[in-house]
């Protein structure tokens, strides 16, 4: 294996309003891609969608609990972000983090949903 740097930096911000930050850090770090973790508030009403629309974010990346709620969550972000271009009028991708069968799981215990986001998950090794 050759020797290699890996640099990362990365930064959080988490609490209840902590969303209405987001647009001053992107404009401030010039971000392209936004991981968002994202519960059970109004994308609409605390007005995430219209921050993205006036931002040159590229990419959202949703990390939203893997729950009937949070799919439903997901695929709302994703149909009202679909045909919407950011300040730079690029497209904005919406992607989904991967879930399923955790590391050092047992299968004995996954469920058919699991094994199903599993295999939608699964990547060439």
């Amino acid at each position: 294996m050759n020797n290699f740097t890996y640099y990362a930096p990365t930064k959080v911000i988490f609490g209840k309003g902590t969303e209405s930050q987001v647009g001053s850090l992107v404009a401030a770090q010039d971000c392209k891609k936004v991981l968002l973790h994202y519960g059970s508030g109004s994308v609409k009403k605390t007005g995430l969608l219209d921050r993205v629309k006036n931002s040159a974010v590229t990419e959202i990346i949703l990390a939203t609990n893997p729950t009937v709620e949070g799919d439903q969550t997901a695929l709302y972000i994703q149909h009202r972000l679909k045909d919407v271009l950011n300040a730079d009028g690029m497209p904005c991708v919406v992607t989904r983090l991967a879930s399923g069968l955790p590391v050092g799981g047992d299968l004995e215990y996954a469920d058919a949903v699991t094994l199903a986001r599993s295999f939608r998950g699964r990547v060439r090794i």
